[in-house]
């Protein structure tokens, strides 16, 4: 009783087919595995140099943002000093409407304010002293701020 021959040589024939056509299908999927793995390489590296791309962009927008904080402060600055200035300067217009005998004028550096008297004598000149008096104490407490 055994199989005959014939037979297992059709059984073995058989698996054959069965065996190159599952191979033939794990080609195939083998294939488009790679084809897939390919792909999501690709989508990886380009994901990577957008990330770098959007870091550098993002420290650029900081160092950008830095600069106008540093900019905003220095004419903050520059702003307060002009208001100090133009305050001292208004008191200073304020003093040579109310004595005329007192004529202001800015030394060579444009920094400092000074005033400039005429030649006679102003002793004679009752609150001479004490406006200068008074603009010297505004001046002394008003602060000066140097950009």
């Amino acid at each position: 009783m055994g199989i005959s021959k014939e037979l297992l040589g059709r059984l073995q024939i058989e698996k054959l087919i069965i065996l190159s056509e599952a191979s033939a299908g794990l080609d195939e999927e083998l294939s488009y595995l790679r084809d897939r793995l390919e792909c999501l390489e690709a989508a990886l590296h380009q994901a990577e140099e957008t990330k770098m791309a959007t870091d550098i962009r993002a420290k650029v927008i900081t160092y950008l943002v830095m600069q106008l904080t540093l900019e905003k402060e220095r004419l903050h600055q520059q702003i307060a000093s002009l208001t100090v200035e133009n305050r001292i300067m208004v008191v200073q217009l304020q003093q040579t409407k109310k004595d005329p005998s007192i004529v202001m004028s800015r030394n060579n550096k444009g920094s400092d304010k000074q005033f400039l008297f005429p030649k006679h004598d102003l002793t004679t000149v009752p609150c001479a002293t004490e406006r200068m008096e008074e603009v010297n104490v505004l001046s002394a407490t008003v602060p000066e701020v140097v950009c």
